[in-house]
């Protein structure tokens, strides 16, 4: 992957500032002919669209076949995992119970869709409906955020196929039926469960490994005298920060996961 990027990068086909590159100006390259492809969830499609219908109606992105070995897409689990963290302080059972309750249909619904006749109500076409929005041009969860305080990342874990969301546009719909038509997806990864020893192992060795990682990955891609020689003298660096013992984890859990089923 990262010979791949360096290559791209050389040849000028990688977006110079694609380490630093904000949201408005990955948006402006997108909608005025300066880049001919992304990557990023379907919804993008409408949204870089929306930005640009008036002055170029004629804007016309859409999905492309999924890349990688398999040409499979990534299978979304059912409850979001944000990594959310309880402490162990006198609130903890009701901070459990309220993420128990946020995974459940319930939680579900109120965190994606909202409260039935305070904010929305059910249209004929099963889509809920929200009266005090209706002079919006559209009603996306991007406006459900900023009015509603609705899909917020790590309060919402069980996201509700009924909501707005889930109302394809045409784009959308091609890329979905793309995938479901052709089965194209991953066998989703399992969930792993840890040992307090391990959990422990993971909390003082990821952030430093992920960091280093990332470091080199930049350095790697960006500057050309990065080739095999520095790609070998990063394999022995990483493993005196502790390498080994973090897949040993993964690799225990893994075995304990495939001897339980």
């Amino acid at each position: 992957m990262l010979d791949f990027m360096k290559k791209v990068y050389n040849e000028g086909l990688l977006d110079p500032e694609f380490l630093t590159d904000t949201q408005d100006s990955w948006t402006t390259k997108m909608t005025t002919g300066k880049s001919f492809v992304t990557w990023d969830w379907i919804g993008r499609l409408d949204l870089f669209y929306n930005q640009i219908k008036d002055k170029n109606p004629d804007y016309n992105l859409r999905y492309a076949n999924p890349i990688g070995p398999t040409g499979n897409v990534r299978t979304l689990p059912k409850v979001s995992d944000f990594s959310v963290t309880v402490s162990n302080s006198k609130n903890k059972e009701a901070a459990l119970k309220l993420l128990d309750y946020l995974t459940s249909p319930s939680g579900g619904e109120l965190m994606t869709i909202g409260v039935e006749g305070v904010n929305f109500e059910w249209g004929k076409d099963g889509v809920p409906v929200y009266p005090q929005l209706k002079d919006l041009p559209l009603v996306d969860i991007g406006v459900l955020e900023d009015r509603y305080a609705m899909w917020l990342e790590g309060a919402y874990l069980r996201p509700d196929r009924r909501s707005v969301y889930y109302k394809f546009s045409e784009k959308e719909r091609e890329a979905q039926d793309k995938i479901l038509k052709g089965k194209k997806f991953e066998p989703v990864d399992p969930i792993l469960n840890f040992t307090d020893e391990e959990i422990s192992t993971l909390a003082q060795l990821q952030t430093s490994l992920q960091k280093a990682a990332e470091e080199f990955n930049a350095k790697y891609i960006l500057d050309k005298k990065y080739g095999d020689s520095q790609w070998e003298e990063w394999k022995k660096t990483i493993a005196k920060k502790g390498l080994d013992a973090y897949i040993k984890v993964y690799n225990d859990a893994q075995k304990r996961y495939d001897a339980a089923k």
